[in-house]
């Protein structure tokens, strides 16, 4: 999947079940590279759940490719 198609993937999404999907969707073997480190997709995906569920700190979710961004309307508009 292409870089672009990855930022367009994730900034479509409408609910949380379709984030943790297109997490999954994105990531190359398992791993969205962020910035500074790689990130397990599962664990943004158990990120996505405690974030809803238990008002974990939003820093649990990388900001690539605008995944925090996205929950962060969602939490708000969903």
């Amino acid at each position: 999947m292409e870089e672009i198609d990855k930022w367009k993937r994730i900034n479509s999404v409408k609910s949380t079940e379709d984030l943790k999907k297109a997490i999954l969707d994105i990531a190359e073997d398992g791993i969205i590279m962020g910035k500074s480190r790689p990130w397990e997709a599962a664990k943004q995906v158990e990120g996505v759940d405690a974030i809803m569920e238990k008002d974990y700190p939003m820093n649990v979710l990388t900001r690539s490719y605008g995944i925090r961004q996205q929950m962060i309307y969602l939490m708000y508009y969903e």
